[in-house]
């Protein structure tokens, strides 16, 4: 029912043997990090009706690798073809880390396919391969399908990115 929402978690993956602290503050400081970066967010989805998803600056951590499906092709190209979507090549650009804003509207169809706890697996430390991480990249291609941009967040050059990461 709300035109737009934030999502964020605790980002305690371990996948490189620790809890992701930095990654999760700078994901946080770049949608939340103060009343004016909300203000501006907001604005943006005031201001220009095609934004559909406003997420940070990819983790100086990541590598390009990260953009891709990664262990989760199978399961991704079921996705698309689920839910009609078209892309072409292997890297895409998607809010890496699940902290993002959303147009609603640019993702109704999953809020539309109202998936069944049962459909997700037990949390038992995955770092890949599940429709969780599916999901988590879906998002930026069916954003984008539907004829939605993206803008992202980079607090280090203190800059909103459209369409595209340079980093």
């Amino acid at each position: 029912e709300y035109d737009y929402f934030l999502h964020i978690h605790s980002k305690k993956s371990l996948f490189t043997g620790k809890e992701q602290t930095d990654w999760r503050r700078q994901s946080m400081e770049a949608l939340v990090g103060s009343p004016e970066i909300v203000r501006k967010i907001l604005c943006l989805f005031e201001q220009n009706e095609k934004i559909g998803l406003i997420y940070p600056e990819y983790f100086q951590e990541l590598t390009m690798y990260h953009c891709s499906w990664l262990t989760n092709e199978m399961q991704g190209r079921k996705f698309m073809k689920e839910y009609q979507l078209y892309m072409e090549g292997s890297l895409f650009q998607y809010p890496v880390g699940s902290f993002y804003w959303a147009k609603t509207e640019a993702i109704r169809p999953l809020f539309d396919r109202a998936y069944r706890i049962e459909e997700f697996p037990e949390e038992e430390g995955q770092v890949d391969g599940t429709i969780l991480h599916v999901i988590e990249r879906g998002i930026g291609v069916m954003s984008g399908c539907r004829g939605y941009h993206s803008v992202l967040v980079d607090m280090e050059e203190g800059v909103f990115r459209f369409r595209k990461s340079v980093k």
